[in-house]
């Protein structure tokens, strides 16, 4: 868990800095959940960072706030429908059932090596 000294160091990093540590928390939270480790104490060690930078971000004026929720529970708790949209997006090039890029399911073969999304207009390559 993080340790009185993590609170300190935390408080006198620049925004970037900060906004960087808080991304790559971000990330590697996803990733153990993606692995089916989210409850391992790896996680819970990575998640108590995470609050922490979270909270430390919040607390500056000069940053953006970020939104009340916990976006690894959250994560967590929406993980069947996270895994079906990466699932489709994988297959995506290949059969054009969804866009990859607004997830609409209006999309139509452009051309011989790309699909066309109707609704966003985006186009993708097939394969």
């Amino acid at each position: 868990m993080p340790l009185p000294e993590d609170y300190e160091t935390l408080k006198h990093l620049g925004n970037y800095s900060l906004s960087n540590i808080h991304e790559v928390l971000c990330r590697s939270l996803k990733q153990l959940s993606d692995n089916n480790q989210e409850y391992e104490e790896t996680a819970n060690i990575l998640h108590e960072y995470y609050k922490l930078t979270k909270a430390e971000i919040n607390n500056r004026e000069s940053m953006p706030t970020l939104p009340a929720k916990d976006a690894f529970l959250d994560y967590i708790a929406n993980k069947k429908e996270h895994s079906r949209l990466r699932n489709l997006l994988k297959r995506a090039r290949k059969s054009g059932t969804i866009c990859i890029h607004c997830h609409s399911e209006n999309v139509k073969s452009y051309n011989k090596n790309e699909w066309k999304c109707h609704d966003c207009g985006k186009r993708f390559r097939k394969h």
